[in-house]
């Protein structure tokens, strides 16, 4: 049996770009990226953390089942498991092969000259700064996930139990910041944490089958504006 390791972050909003539940399926694409350190945007965070977890550790699929985990308001919100993981440069790639993730609440850069791009015409949810694109792009990495629930405005409050379970801060647990290294997160310890903690989401849930239930049309707290976007070439 493989065992479980279980990023979790308290939310500071809950629009449906980060993460962001169209059509079923659950990406987290931006937010949880990178920090500001002296003059510069330093690659960290939970997408990077992950990301390259996910890529360097060549056994982590036969080993681990990775999943993150969000709260908002005190309410649990969503509860993933990571089924892929892919490159920002890749999930933004306007082709034909990936149309799949096109025109989803989080489609909102576009590559630009081997570039980033922000989407100018889709720049008005939640937070978005210059500071923010900085931080969403140092993420690098777009995880994916098609075995999650998904409660949005239908969240209710987590038991103090479960809560216990998350940082009282921005950050995450365990703990993704660029001091460690991916394995040194695959403790004893944070194992057994995990573990621990899988047993009371799926109770708090009703059960393991209701941990893969999706989104059930479920709807965020504050929706995200979608507006048509035409890609600039030049």
């Amino acid at each position: 049996m493989r065992k479980k390791i279980i990023f979790r972050y308290r939310l500071t909003s809950d629009t449906g770009c980060a993460p962001c539940i169209d059509n079923d399926f659950f990406t987290l694409a931006c937010c949880k990226g990178g920090q500001y350190r002296n003059g510069n945007f330093v690659e960290c965070g939970l997408r990077y953390f992950i990301g390259t977890l996910w890529t360097e550790i060549n056994s982590i699929l036969d080993d681990y089942e990775v999943y993150i985990s969000g709260i908002y308001q005190n309410k649990f919100l969503f509860f993933a498991k990571i089924t892929a993981v892919i490159e920002m440069t890749e999930y933004y790639k306007h082709s034909e092969a990936n149309k799949k993730y096109r025109n989803r609440k989080d489609d909102i850069y576009y590559i630009k000259t081997d570039n980033l791009e922000r989407n100018k015409f889709n720049c008005n949810f939640h937070g978005f700064n210059t500071e923010q694109h900085g931080r969403d792009i140092s993420g690098k990495y777009v995880l994916l996930s098609d075995e999650f629930v998904y409660y949005g405005k239908e969240a209710v409050p987590c038991t103090s139990t479960i809560l216990s379970y998350f940082p009282k801060t921005r950050g995450e647990q365990p703990n993704g910041r660029n001091k460690y290294k991916p394995s040194d997160i695959l403790t004893d310890d944070n194992i057994k944490e995990s573990k621990k903690l899988f047993e009371l989401i799926k109770e708090f849930c009703g059960g393991e089958k209701y941990l893969k239930e999706g989104s059930k049309g479920r709807k965020p707290h504050t929706e995200l504006e979608v507006k048509t976007y035409y890609r600039e070439c030049s």
